[in-house]
Parts: structure tokens; C-alpha cells; sequence
């Protein structure tokens, strides 16, 4: 009998330790903010730097989930994508710009963009990136939003023409500029596409690559990077595949590929987030065979 208390004693000691480790390793996982128990002031100074004292939606009559979503952007998601806060900002307003289903939420992502120091060029040029993937409807929307606030703050318009290219040669620098980030297999598929469809790959090249990719105002690699939020906002597997490698041949790293995932979750729910990171986890084992 001694002998199988002893027995016991062990497996529950062992157990304990068990658990007690594993606590360990969460906690050495977790965000900073969770181990200091500093969510709540990191979030509100992150918050006040960028909208002063106008309070964050829902305070008045649902404190508690208010104060759940505050934290969780602005402390949890804020420190744990690897994006800069310039761009953790263009990729919030591009997500919001994509889902279009709520008015003072985009007006609010504009504002803090421009309050934490994003360009109106460049705030400009994250909204026109999202034509090719959202459509014309959606992206005048966005844009009349947009303009308003620009009014506001008195920023003139119409703002400055970042066009590099013409009716003449949109085509063949939109198509150079496809081959060249996602390499021979763009030849291969408009090779591979019936006669009666070859307009929509001209469209294509002419007008996302032509038109938009190749304007002033954001690098080839900040695109990439807008384009990923957006179509994995969309969340179109095969376009987000191929965007991803494009980002990486822009210069990107996995890491920012990560860092996109992680700042769009809020606005997608985590059953999309993860299946986004699923498709991103392939790529990347692609990459590295």
C-alpha cells in the first residue's frame, strides 16, 4: 500500500509539473501586453496618440465589448503584427475599404491614418489599389469618404498626378511588370486562355498592373503588401497565393506576410484569419523546398 501511494504521489507531482511548465511556455508565448497585464494602458495610450479624446465606438452602451476591441487593437494586435505602423494603417483602411459594411468605422480608419502621420498621397493611393479587386462601386464609395475627410483637414484637391503611363503603353509596362514579379508562368497562362476570353487577361494587365500598379506614391512592395490585405479580405485562395509570392519577390518577408494576417484578423474573425494563414503556410513551404 505505501508503495502505490508512493506511485500516485509521483504521477500527481509529475502532472503538476506538467502543467506548471505549460503555463511556462504560454507565458513566454504570449504577447508582452499579456504578461505585464498592461493591455488596458498600452491600448489607451496608443488610442489617445491617434484620436486625442473622442472615444472608441460603443462606450456608452456596451463598455465591456468596447473595452475588449480597444485592447485587442491596440495593444495585442498593434505590437504583434511585424508591420510598421505606417503600414499596419494602410492595410487597416484597405481591409475596411474591401468590406465596405460600415461608414464610421472606414471614416475612422482615414482619420487615424492621417493622425499617425500616413501621407495623403499615399493614404490616396492604398484606396485606388483597391479598385482592381473591389470594383468601381465600392471603390467610389470609399472615395467619397475618403475626400471628405481630406476636406475637413483642408487638404486640397484634387491631389497630385501619380500616373506613369498612357493609353499608348499601359498594356506592355502593366504585362512587363506582371512577368517580372510573378515570373514566366503569366506568359504561360494567357498562352493557356481561349481566344474569346484573351480580353479579360488585356484588362487585366492593362488595368490593375498598367493603370494602378504602376503609379507614384507606394512602392511595388507596399502594394504587394495592400493587395494581400485586400484579396485575402476578399478571400479569394488562388489570387492570395499568388499575391503572397508576389510580395516575397518584392522584397517582403514572411514575417510581413504574417504581420498582414495578423492586422486584418479583427475585421475578418479568426475561422477566415486562420484559413488565410492555412493558404499562407503552403506558400511558404513552397518557397522554402
Amino acid at each position: 500500500m505505501p508503495h502505490l501511494r508512493f506511485k500516485k504521489s509521483l504521477k500527481l507531482s509529475l502532472v503538476a509539473s506538467s502543467l506548471i511548465f505549460s503555463q511556462v511556455v504560454f507565458a513566454q508565448n504570449s504577447s508582452k501586453y499579456l504578461e505585464t497585464n498592461e493591455r488596458a494602458k498600452v491600448a489607451n495610450e496608443l488610442y489617445a496618440s491617434l484620436h486625442g479624446n473622442k472615444k472608441f465606438f460603443l462606450e456608452d452602451t456596451d463598455p465591456q465589448m468596447s473595452a475588449l476591441m480597444k485592447k485587442y487593437l491596440y495593444a495585442d494586435i498593434a505590437s504583434q503584427s511585424a508591420l510598421s505602423r505606417e503600414h499596419q494603417e494602410l492595410v487597416t483602411a484597405v481591409t475596411l475599404t474591401t468590406l465596405q459594411v460600415n461608414d464610421n468605422l472606414l471614416e475612422h480608419a482615414f482619420v487615424e491614418a492621417l493622425n499617425a502621420g500616413v501621407a495623403p498621397l499615399k493614404l490616396r493611393e492604398a484606396v485606388y489599389q483597391c479598385v482592381p479587386y473591389i470594383g468601381i462601386a465600392r471603390e467610389i464609395m470609399a472615395l467619397e469618404i475618403l475626400n471628405k475627410i481630406f476636406k475637413a483637414k483642408n487638404i486640397k484637391l484634387p491631389l497630385e498626378d501619380a500616373a506613369t503611363t498612357s493609353d499608348e503603353d499601359r498594356f506592355t509596362k502593366g504585362l512587363e511588370l506582371q512577368v517580372g514579379t510573378y515570373g514566366e508562368r503569366i506568359v504561360k497562362m494567357r498562352e493557356s486562355t481561349p481566344d474569346n476570353q484573351k480580353h479579360l487577361q488585356d484588362d487585366l494587365s492593362a488595368f490593375c498592373f498598367g493603370d494602378i500598379y504602376t503609379r507614384q506614391g507606394l512602392s511595388l512592395k507596399e502594394r504587394e503588401i495592400l493587395t494581400v490585405a485586400a484579396i485575402g479580405t476578399i478571400g479569394e485562395e488562388p489570387q492570395f497565393k499568388s499575391h503572397i509570392r508576389g510580395l516575397i519577390a518584392a522584397g517582403g518577408s514572411q514575417n510581413e506576410v504574417i504581420g498582414v494576417i495578423t492586422s486584418i484578423n479583427p475585421y475578418l474573425g479568426f475561422p477566415r484569419t486562420l484559413n488565410l494563414m492555412k493558404y499562407a503556410n503552403e506558400v511558404f513551404q513552397g518557397l522554402n523546398k
